[in-house]
């Protein structure tokens, strides 16, 4: 009980309690956090020193067990209310441990519902109150500690944790596409990151996964993803750190009609105003004044959903190949799909792969094929040249491009994010119907 009150306090003491450091942090976080991107968040200097002397001041207490629990993890990131729902009995104690990669990561826990969290996320001008939240503990499986948040080889750590929806492209629907962000702190040496996302309860009657990646990104090359079942397992070759766990939802709280819907609108074409709630985006969205019946299949139970895209099949089919690699790094020259590849490398072996021979040359694709007139006219599979160096993609619909970036690898991307200069030219290279 002394040891009890030292820490508290200390934390008083340490830690304002009308508006702590790290509240203010957050606060000043949510207002520029951007749409599909995650957002991680370190503690304050005055949080950081208040952390240190309260570990200190409970190291006998934390001595009968190695990790932190999820609950105390929210505690020390000064979210008190995560914190009560963590220690409360709707919250699942996972406390499972898996090594690869010279890695040691363990799932301490997770918990989902409204209005969990003191502070909630902010999109759009929007506050997300429907999110699950997890927490894991990664350290070096030779027992070396690791960087503390506040070391310059802090850095250089890269991790990506993810809740993964089974019957779902996890290269397409993972924590980066859904509204995902983290937290993270260093305790005794081992990482703790407490990860949160939309809610994927709606989900729960499919199979669920949390993965966890040395990536900065979710990266294909490190799982696979059985399109026929819609299982998502671990690759075994890859020798890095790709452990993945069963997330233990409750299969009672799943909404499929509502997972249906959620689906849909990650696919709509974002303007800045209310998302569709029609089952297909519209024209002026996708840039096609004539629509065919092509489809991109979204595995949601049995019956599944039709998302439409405008092209031929056989050009819907590439896309949605081309899908399966987002996440596969840049390398300069290369040209696998799984190991690396350069724009024009990554273009190659996509359309390789159905029969067509391009060059490797982003420069020279702009001559193969026939000529679009304008993106108005474009159908996904049509390639997007760029003169701004010469770089080209993949046409996907809704303004949107599949292609490799230098820092993030394969990814999906609307054209005016990209950053890639004007477009110089258009070309079909798939014509039939």
């Amino acid at each position: 009980m002394m040891k009890r009150n030292l820490d508290e306090i200390l934390t008083h003491a340490l830690v304002p309690t009308d508006e702590p450091p790290f509240a203010l942090n957050q606060q000043l976080l949510n207002r520029i956090m951007e749409e599909g991107t995650m957002k991680k968040r370190r503690f304050s200097a005055a949080v950081l020193a208040a952390a240190a002397v309260l570990c200190l001041s409970s190291l006998t207490a934390y001595a009968s067990w190695k990790y932190l629990s999820a609950s105390q993890v929210a505690e020390k990131t000064q979210d008190q209310k995560l914190a009560d729902y963590f220690a409360g009995k709707d919250a699942i104690q996972v406390n499972e441990t898996q090594s690869y990669g010279g890695y040691r990561v363990t799932f301490l826990g997770v918990i989902s519902g409204e209005a969990l969290s003191d502070y909630p996320r902010n999109h759009n001008d929007s506050i997300l109150t429907d999110r699950i939240y997890a927490v894991t503990a990664i350290e070096n499986a030779d027992g070396t500690p690791m960087p503390d948040t506040s070391d310059e080889a802090y850095g250089n750590l890269t991790f990506f944790v993810s809740p993964l929806i089974g019957g779902c492209n996890p290269a397409l629907y993972n924590a980066a596409s859904m509204n995902g962000n983290y937290s993270e702190l260093n305790e005794d040496g081992i990482l703790y990151r407490l990860t949160e996302c939309d809610n994927v309860e709606i989900f729960a009657d499919h199979e669920l996964y949390l993965c966890i990646s040395d990536t900065t990104f979710y990266n294909a090359a490190l799982y696979h993803y059985d399109e026929t079942d819609g299982t998502i397992s671990r690759n075994e070759d890859y020798t890095g750190l790709n452990a993945l766990f069963r997330l233990p939802l409750d299969a009672s709280m799943a909404d499929p009609s509502k997972a249906e819907s959620y689906l849909k609108s990650l696919h709509m074409e974002d303007t800045g105003e209310t998302k569709q709630p029609s089952s297909a985006v519209s024209d002026e969205a996708l840039g096609s004044p004539e629509p065919s019946s092509a489809t991109l299949r979204i595995m949601t139970g049995d019956a599944g959903s039709d998302m439409q895209l405008y092209g031929s099949d056989r050009q819907t089919e590439l896309v949605n190949y081309a899908l399966d690699f987002i996440g596969t790094p840049y390398v300069y020259g290369g040209s696998s799909l799984t190991e690396g590849a350069d724009s024009s490398g990554f273009v190659m072996s996509v359309y390789e792969h159905f029969g067509y021979t391009l060059p490797h040359s982003a420069a020279e694709d702009k001559n193969q094929g026939t000529a679009v007139e304008s993106l108005a006219d474009a159908q996904t599979g049509d390639l997007i040249c760029f003169d701004g160096p010469s770089h080209v993609a993949i046409f996907a619909g809704g303004e949107k491009i599949i292609h490799v970036s230098t820092t993030k690898g394969v990814e999906l991307v609307n054209i005016s994010d990209a950053d890639l200069g004007d477009i110089s030219a258009i070309r079909r290279i798939i014509t039939e119907e």
